[in-house]
């Protein structure tokens, strides 16, 4: 009787000095997931005019490059033009409902454009610009706008 309870007792304290000791570790900088990386593509929606554009994005752990492919008609085939422009980011805070702030800054110039994003189901939405001032933090995310993930880069 008294072996079974020395081992018993050996065995818990094996098995406690084998437990996770998460409680003394102190993590100083944690580094935030970028999942944002990879290529992603827009649907096929109304531009301002009368033509109708994919957008793609391609982004890296430095920059973002942006491809923005018009075509004529709904259909989005035949491709009329396409444009690019690269940029450079950085990433902020991130809620508890996973909406991460992005920093967008384009070469060239002293422009940022503060916005935020979030990634639900392997679905890239951007916040809401409906006042158009990229000089103020979207709080809401447009989802009417969906980028599908296609590729890692």
């Amino acid at each position: 009787m008294i072996r079974y309870s020395l081992i018993t007792i050996l065995f818990s304290l094996l098995l406690a000095s084998c437990g996770d000791n998460k409680k003394d570790s102190v993590i100083e900088d944690p580094i935030i997931e970028n999942s944002l990386i990879g290529t992603w593509e827009s649907d096929c929606v109304a531009d301002e005019g009368d033509q109708w554009l994919i957008e793609t994005i391609k982004v890296t752990d430095e920059d973002v490059t942006l491809y923005q492919t018009f075509y004529p008609t709904s259909s989005c085939q035949n491709e009329s033009e396409e444009v690019s422009q690269l940029v450079t980011y950085s990433l902020g805070e991130q809620s508890t409902a996973g909406i991460t702030n992005i920093d967008i800054m384009i070469p060239g110039t002293d422009d940022i454009i503060l916005d935020i994003f979030k990634i639900e189901a392997g679905v890239l939405y951007f916040g809401d610009d409906i006042d158009e001032d990229d000089s103020t933090r979207p709080t809401d995310i447009d989802y009417s706008n969906p980028f599908q993930f296609l590729s890692d880069v």
